[in-house]
């Protein structure tokens, strides 16, 4: 199938200057994409359940065509929509609300009248940024030179942090999919499971009980996290990010060439060290393998020698 999908310079340079936000579970990617989105000239897609299943579709071949899909829906839904305030979202109780990391009067101001296309595309402006927020998606390296994702930042957290905020919470238990935290799902045997899955793990993913499958997932994301090239990563830690919010966010501001907002400080005094939670889960770590638990803190040991310091 053929289809066009180069677009204009002043497109291409806003599609090759996206930043993506990803990290497992609880592992603190919405925080600190609200605090991206925040700054000025900063556009954020927040969980858009499309791409992650553009992202995780390895089994595709034609990766031509999977890229143009991309790009048109950054720039033609996701982009245009969001200059003419079409894609705002005014839910309180949703966890993407706008008025989250934009203020009032960005809101108003795209909202008072209907750009066209070509207006946005004559107006765009070189510093402009799309930020997008999903977390759970295992990349490769391929899958990262060949959608042109150069600048990635990635959230971890502790295993026993995670495990413990999902065990509060009650997400791993009896209702636990199958098709793990990654959202996009593959059949097997007439059996659902994560995309990430190579076809020598399959047997091992359904061996495991619910709790088993969660751990792995972490371990799994850590390893995937350690295969990537250092070039444009960066991996950040939820409880350095925590301790001093300032430190990474003016990193960030300065490695894009960005600029904070009233909004940005205000997320910033909200962001405190992480408290520390005792509560016995005992009875979960009961349920995991312990080699795969002993696993599972070994791959985020690795990783977070790489982190941001």
């Amino acid at each position: 199938m053929n289809i066009k999908y180069n677009y204009n310079k002043k497109i291409e340079t806003l599609f090759a200057d996206q930043i993506f936000i990803t990290g497992f579970t609880r592992s603190g990617t919405s925080i600190i994409s609200f605090l991206i989105g925040s700054l000025d000239k900063v556009h954020l897609s927040f969980e858009p359940m499309m791409i992650n299943l553009l992202l995780n579709s390895n089994d595709f071949k034609n990766k031509v065509f999977l890229k143009a899909i991309y790009k048109s829906y950054f720039f033609e839904d996701f982009y245009i929509s969001y200059k003419n305030g079409r894609n705002f979202n005014f839910n309180i109780n949703d966890e993407s609300n706008i008025k989250k990391y934009k203020d009032i009067k960005f809101i108003r101001e795209n909202l008072s009248k209907s750009k066209r296309r070509f207006e946005i595309i004559d107006n765009l402006n070189k510093s402009e940024k799309i930020a997008i927020k999903c977390a759970n998606i295992f990349f490769k390296q391929k899958l990262l030179d060949e959608y042109s994702i150069k600048n990635l930042i990635i959230m971890i957290r502790k295993p026993d942090d995670i495990l413990k905020s999902v065990v509060q919470k009650g997400w791993v238990n009896k209702n636990y999919s199958s098709k793990g935290f990654t959202k996009s799902f593959k059949k097997v045997n007439h059996k659902e499971v994560p995309f990430h899955l190579d076809k020598k793990e399959i047997s091992i993913w359904n061996s495991m009980n619910n709790s088993e499958k969660f751990c792995w997932e972490i371990k799994k994301f850590n390893e995937s996290v350690l295969k990537l090239n250092n070039s444009n990563l960066t991996i950040i830690d939820y409880n350095d990010f925590c301790n001093n919010p300032e430190y990474y966010l003016n990193f960030l501001k300065s490695k894009h060439n960005l600029q904070s907002t009233k909004i940005t400080n205000k997320i910033i005094k909200t962001i405190k060290p992480l408290k520390k939670k005792y509560f016995n889960y005992q009875k979960f770590k009961n349920n995991l393998n312990s080699k795969l638990y002993l696993d599972t803190l070994k791959s985020y040991e690795e990783v977070f020698k790489k982190r941001l310091t």
